[in-house]
């Protein structure tokens, strides 16, 4: 299937912003066993909203819920503003776009990180897995950027993210989008290695 950069662009800042708020909501996870855990049964991750969200994580104090906020707003203030910067419409109008939202999702779901188990480590180890499936999905968005294909939809087709691959995809393009991504991919790697169940096993991600 194929998709036009009238679709692309926009589909990849709701992906950023599906990102962003995987992030908050593994914080908020950790922080409901740890600081938050006598309000648990106040708090349903899942639904919230992000503004509010960022709120509670701001005042919390535990290393991977304090990662997860300074995660979220570095995305927020630089990366998803950075990429917004050459759009000509307001959010509303870019989402309305027919094809946006159902390429963003097709991806999210496809190549993102969907959690089984919430006992207290698995947060630990989904909050890695979050941070890891990110990169891979944004790489398989600038895939379809650059390459303006896609081979989510094919039964059995596996991401071939690594570092490499991504190098090697992007070494002879020069598009905005594209190193906005990049640089988001990037910053994702260097927090999925100070998470603190990575510290311990460095392995527990197959690449």
């Amino acid at each position: 299937m194929n998709f036009t950069s009238e679709i692309i662009i926009p589909a990849g800042y709701r992906i950023i912003g599906l990102i962003t708020r995987e992030v908050v909501v593994s914080g908020i996870r950790i922080a409901l066993v740890g600081e938050l855990k006598s309000i648990k049964m106040l708090i349903d991750p899942s639904n919230g909203e992000l503004a509010s969200d960022l709120e509670l994580l701001e005042i919390l104090e535990e290393h991977d819920v304090k990662l997860a906020y300074d995660g979220a707003i570095h995305i927020c203030s630089e990366i998803w503003t950075k990429y917004r910067l050459l759009f000509m419409r307001d959010e509303d109008e870019l989402l309305d776009i027919e094809g946006v939202e159902e390429l963003a999702c097709a991806l999210y779901l496809r190549f993102m990180f969907q959690r089984v188990h919430h006992k207290r480590k698995d947060r630990y180890v989904n909050f890695g897995k979050v941070l890891h499936y990110s990169q891979r999905l944004l790489y398989e968005w600038c895939k379809v950027m650059l390459l303006g294909e896609t081979r989510m939809f094919s039964i059995g087709y596996r991401s071939n993210y690594s570092a490499g691959r991504l190098h090697t995809l992007v070494a002879d393009h020069s598009n905005y989008y594209v190193d906005v991504v990049v640089e988001l991919i990037e910053y994702l790697q260097e927090m999925e290695t100070k998470t603190s169940y990575s510290a311990k096993n460095k392995n527990f991600i197959k690449k």
